[in-house]
């Protein structure tokens, strides 16, 4: 008789712990901790066995592992754990070594995925072994990603190999960490969710769903906007949404009205509608499921980056007074 093959994700915490971090090792821990309570509360809810491994590092002689592949269900608090090692960054030694290490996982039974989260607030400066070829793991089922301060540690990690969309810019702060925790909330549950469907690994992680985008699905889950429903407005400097639609309409700006096009890096919170425009067909089409398409969740922030869709501009619901539109985009505002 056939054996049930459950699915089994190795989901790993690579966290920084060099000198400069030092002033957020609480958050982080209160961070992975709530991270860790979703991910056996998603486990249990999605029948997934989840196992879960966490490393801390700062030079290349201080990268350790602190809990290794277990059960999501029986993890203590990071809290006990997690320290300050101080020190420099070894960050290519200690994502290497938590590959190297997770890569010795029985895999006999089950359908394994290993997804792995690195997290540093500064650049690599003091690995031993700079040999960057065998850092990503090339296997289907292996996801790595991680969470870098500035444009200068993205640049970085594309050289180390981490896939462009696994890679997500965090600012240094307890907000921005509460942040880093809300996205792995969110990525995770896409994450798990993919597996359910048979997928094995990711490499858009931190992107919008758009490339499953197509009319018919469009069509059949969406609500077309007749004409009078709609209207387009060219934004041609930085303003404020409030003013700008005032100044256009000559009227009271409306709360919620308008939808402004996404062009860069956003956090979309779960309260705000999403329309799509299809440039082909030259429609507005919105409604209750849109976000379901797009892949977002309904009950978290997520930050996510635009895709270049051939066929589709995304417009995101404004929900404040004070958004200030960026020049050359368009803002649509629905009647």
């Amino acid at each position: 008789m056939a054996v049930q093959q459950n699915y089994i994700n190795h989901v790993a915490l690579v966290l920084d712990a060099s000198g400069s971090m030092s002033s957020l090792i609480s958050t982080v821990s209160t961070v992975a901790d709530r991270f860790i309570q979703h991910l056996a509360n998603r486990s249990k809810e999605m029948d997934q066995e989840t196992r879960v491994t966490v490393y801390q590092f700062s030079g290349y002689q201080q990268i350790e592992c602190l809990i290794y592949d277990k059960d999501v269900l029986r993890l203590p608090s990071i809290k006990t754990v997690y320290r300050s090692l101080g020190g420099m960054t070894a960050l290519l030694d200690a994502t290497r070594k938590a590959q190297q290490d997770l890569d010795k996982t029985a895999q006999l039974y089950g359908d394994h995925a290993f997804l792995t989260y690195v997290l540093t607030d500064g650049q690599e400066n003091n690995s031993k072994d700079k040999d960057i070829r065998s850092l990503v793991n090339p296997k289907e089922n292996w996801t790595l990603a991680i969470f870098v301060p500035d444009q200068l540690g993205v640049m970085e990690a594309k050289k180390f190999g981490f896939p462009p969309d696994n890679i997500s810019v965090w600012s240094t702060t307890v907000d921005g960490t509460m942040e880093v925790g809300r996205a792995l909330t969110a990525t995770t549950d896409n994450y798990m969710t993919m597996r359910s469907q048979g997928v094995r690994g990711s490499k858009n992680l931190f992107h919008l769903q758009t490339e499953d985008l197509n009319i018919t699905k469009v069509q059949d889950l969406m609500t077309k906007l007749g004409p009078g429903q709609f209207r387009f407005l060219r934004v041609m400097q930085k303003e404020p949404i409030s003013n700008f639609v005032e100044r256009m309409f000559g009227r009271p700006y409306k709360l919620g009205e308008a939808y402004y096009q996404l062009t860069k890096k956003e956090t979309i919170q779960p309260q705000k509608a999403i329309a799509l425009y299809d440039k082909k067909v030259h429609s507005v089409f919105t409604g209750p499921k849109t976000r379901k398409l797009l892949g977002l969740p309904d009950t978290y922030d997520v930050q996510v980056s635009p895709e270049n869709h051939s066929q589709y501009d995304i417009y995101v619901q404004s929900t404040s007074t004070n958004r200030n539109l960026m020049p050359d985009t368009n803002l649509l505002v629905l009647s």
